[in-house]
C-alpha cells in the first residue's frame, strides 16, 4: 500500500510540476511484517539510506539501493575523488555511468 501511495504522490507532483497537494485521513493502524532496512557504507550504518520496508521486499529494495551506490562510487573513483556525487555528472561526463 505504501508503494501505491508514494508512487501516486510522486506522479502527482511530477504532472503538476510540484504545485499539487494531497490530503488524507488516517483511518487506523494495522499490524504489518515490517523491518528497518539499514545500509552499511565502509562498515558504518548510514541513516540516510535506512528505511522501513516489508520483510518480503527488503532484499530487493536493499539490492537496488546498493547497486545505485556502487555505480555512483565507481563514477566518483574514475573522476579522482569524492568532491560531491552530484557534481560527477557535470564534471566527468565521459566517465559517468550512473543515473
Amino acid at each position: 500500500m505504501r508503494q501505491i501511495i508514494v508512487g501516486f504522490y510522486d506522479n502527482l507532483k511530477s504532472v503538476s510540476r510540484g504545485f499539487a497537494s494531497m490530503n488524507y485521513e488516517v483511518l487506523g493502524y494495522r499490524v504489518g511484517d515490517l523491518v528497518k532496512m539499514e545500509i552499511l557504507v565502509s562498515g558504518k550504518k548510514e541513516e540516510a539510506f535506512s528505511k522501513i520496508v516489508t520483510r518480503d521486499e527488503a532484499f530487493d529494495e536493499g539490492k537496488k539501493i546498493v547497486t545505485k551506490l556502487k555505480r555512483r562510487f565507481a563514477a566518483a573513483a574514475l573522476c579522482g575523488g569524492f568532491a560531491g556525487l552530484h557534481f560527477i555528472k557535470n564534471y566527468c561526463p565521459g566517465n559517468y555511468q550512473g543515473q
